[in-house]
């Protein structure tokens, strides 16, 4: 009886240390290929290229159920850069089917001329 109780034990923290980890690959997946999606649209905006302005962006924003990006919180010191990423993030359209739908994510924005 004692031996069974250890195996079902056994057998159940395999079980859970599975699901966890498959869980966080999932994640990292949706981060990874949402992190794509606005690289693609987040490039230096030109206006400060040509006024050698240099900043940084945080913002915490939510994927809806349309796939549409909604920005939660931003912070900044140059507007010229925070009104570019806002802009840049409400024109991203994520698949309705996406695992990124009802997520919420914070991300940084570098803009450092080389």
């Amino acid at each position: 009886m004692k031996a069974i109780k250890i195996i079902t034990a056994a057998v159940l923290i395999v079980m859970i240390s599975t699901l966890s980890s498959f869980a966080k690959d999932t994640k990292t997946t949706v981060k990874s290929n949402l992190k794509k999606e606005i690289s693609k649209q987040i490039s230096y905006p030109e206006l400060a290229i040509e006024t050698a302005k240099e900043g940084t962006v945080y913002v915490q924003f939510t994927v809806n159920e349309e796939g549409k990006l909604v920005v939660n919180q931003m912070n900044y010191l140059d507007v010229t850069f925070g009104d570019y990423v806002k802009q840049r993030l409400s024109k991203i359209q994520i698949d309705s089917n996406d695992p990124a739908i009802g997520s919420t994510h914070s991300m940084k924005f570098d803009f450092k001329l080389k």
